[in-house]
Order: structure tokens, then sequence, then C-alpha cells
């Protein structure tokens, strides 16, 4: 586990404002991250009738950087900021971006996914 936390840049214990965006990964370990932080604090709802994806963190670091991930990705992402909760949002939005986040990245949340793929196939 300690090589994995590494690998990844996760601290260990409170990680809010402490953790970094990860280095030197591929395109495929990034989206695994991105993956893997959806499946812990994002969501999938809907806005009008209308799949969304959202990441919710204190850290603006990692928000710019899943950003980042998602434009090389070509998968297009706006941030925001929640002053009550004093948190930053990131949120995927448009019909074809959220098409394509579909076809590429699966959420290994099962009642995510599960969600993801009711909101998609209607």
């Amino acid at each position: 586990i300690k090589k994995f936390l590494e690998i990844y840049n996760i601290p260990i214990g409170r990680k809010s404002s402490t953790i970094e965006p990860p280095k030197n990964l591929s395109n495929d370990e990034n989206l695994d991250f991105l993956r893997g932080w959806i499946a812990g604090d994002g969501s999938v709802t809907t806005s009008n009738g209308k799949a969304k994806i959202e990441v919710w963190s204190k850290n603006k670091k990692m928000i710019a950087w899943f950003n980042q991930v998602l434009a090389k990705n070509d998968i297009h992402s706006y941030i925001y900021f929640e002053k009550n909760k004093n948190e930053h949002i990131l949120r995927i939005g448009r019909k074809d971006d959220v098409r394509k986040f579909y076809r590429r990245i699966k959420i290994p949340h099962p009642a995510k996914q599960n969600k993801f793929d009711r909101l998609l196939s209607s």
C-alpha cells in the first residue's frame, strides 16, 4: 500500500489541504486516479433533466488538475467555487462531454455507475 500511496502522491491522514496532484503518470493512470476520486467525492446527478458529473474538493490544485486531465482527453469541464461550503466544484455538464466521459471513464462505484447508465440510456 505504501508504494501505491507514493506513486499516486497520496498523503496519510487528512488530505484536503495536503494532497498534491500525482506526477509522472500515464494518461490511463491519471484517468484511474480521477475515477477513484469520483467514486469517493464525486456525484452523478441531473440539472434540468440532463446528466452531469460533479467532483467536490477543498483543494483547488486537485480540481484544476482534474480539469487538465479531462481536457487532455477532449472532455470539457468547468470549475466553480461554492462559498457556503468553501469547496471547489468541477462540473462536466455539456451533453457531448458527458457522453465522452461515459464512453471513456467508468466509475468504480456501482451505484454511481448504475445511475449514470440509467441517465444516459433514457
